[in-house]
């Protein structure tokens, strides 16, 4: 069974395209890297999935059903540099916000959470500074606060946007080995500009770019692609159900 798929997803901000006729489809427990240039699309692939978003036309689907009846399937992890670190809340705090209905809690509830916080805060042996405030916490730290935080609500799908923008060598290496081990039981949808990160550890690419739905020559896509990746490109095996405006990626 397919985990996500999308069927001729066509989606635009005030009549701007973003996304044109895009089909995909990651099975269940791949481990998906989908990469492309800034604008291209990519997070709006993944609000769309989420169900932030709804199609201009085609369908998104999560295990064979429509987004808006699969709330909770999907944990997500936001752009790290665009996560609001001074923020004044606990570590503990963040991840039992997480999981879907986060935004009224009842007191018998809150309760719940936070042991399920707690719970998945020492899984990612960060039981340490639960209470320590998220503005106080390194790149590295913070990153395993926010997969614990989609964690929440145990979904089946986790989706993260640029989780390697802004942490050193060893958090990227140390984000792998959690990654690894969390594909053993969820579906993983990682966004990245990162080539090496994703062909060495993915095990399905797809390039999306929002540029061919302007500049839909065949010949500008090759240059654009060269551009951006260079020989690395030759290290991915691009999926032939993706398509870039209406040609096989």
């Amino acid at each position: 069974m397919n985990a996500i798929e999308l069927k001729n997803v066509s989606f635009g901000y005030d009549g701007t395209p973003v996304l044109s006729d895009v089909s995909l489809e990651i099975p269940q427990g791949a481990f998906a890297g989908l990469i492309g240039p800034n604008g291209g699309g990519k997070s709006t692939l993944l609000k769309l999935v989420l169900g932030l978003l709804e199609p201009d036309s085609g369908s998104v689907e999560l295990f064979g059903k429509p987004v808006s009846r699969s709330r909770g399937l999907a944990g997500y992890v936001p752009q790290f540099a665009n996560f609001r670190k001074d923020f004044p809340i606990s570590a503990l705090d963040c991840v039992a916000l997480g999981g879907k209905g986060s935004l009224f809690i009842l007191p018998g509830e809150r309760k719940r959470r936070l042991k399920e916080a707690a719970e998945l805060l020492e899984a990612f042996d960060l039981s340490g500074i639960a209470d320590r405030q998220i503005s106080a916490l390194s790149g590295g730290q913070l990153q395993r606060v926010l997969i614990a935080r989609a964690l929440m609500g145990s979904p089946k799908i986790l989706l993260m946007d640029e989780p390697t923008a802004n942490v050193d060598s060893h958090a990227e290496h140390c984000l792998f080995e959690i990654l690894r081990e969390l594909n053993k039981k969820l579906t993983i949808v990682l966004v990245s500009h990162d080539v090496g990160f994703i062909s060495e550890y993915v095990s399905t690419v797809f390039c999306l770019n929002r540029r061919l739905v302007a500049h839909p020559t065949s010949a500008a896509e090759g240059e654009l692609l060269h551009e951006l990746y260079g020989d690395q490109m030759r290290r991915i095996l691009h999926d032939g159900g993706h398509h870039h405006h209406g040609e096989e990626a």
